[in-house]
């Protein structure tokens, strides 16, 4: 991952913005938990709308990651299946059912 940041700071640098490689991966990881509580703020009924920066864009990008939202829930007594809005029994759930 470091090679990551250090590239995209060199891209930077060739437009003529100097941010070091730890200041591209901090910022990104300020973004990415602005956008995390945008989504869970959403969750909570009562609550009014928020938004982050760059919110359509960051939505296109980690929506797909099943860290922001995971294809499934486990609480103690069952497994939610949000692909299907299923509630499987918790001794149910296998590896399949829940990737």
């Amino acid at each position: 991952m470091r090679k990551m940041w250090e590239t995209i700071s060199e891209e930077f640098k060739k437009h003529d913005f100097h941010y070091t490689a730890i200041q591209v991966e901090s910022k990104w990881k300020t973004l990415e938990r602005s956008f995390k509580t945008t989504i869970e703020n959403s969750k909570k009924t009562g609550r009014g709308k928020r938004s982050c920066p760059y919110e359509r864009e960051l939505a296109a990008i980690l929506l797909k990651r099943n860290s922001v939202i995971p294809p499934c829930v486990l609480d103690e007594n069952s497994v939610k299946n949000r692909a299907s809005s299923n509630i499987i029994k918790k001794e149910l759930c296998n590896s399949t059912m829940c990737t």
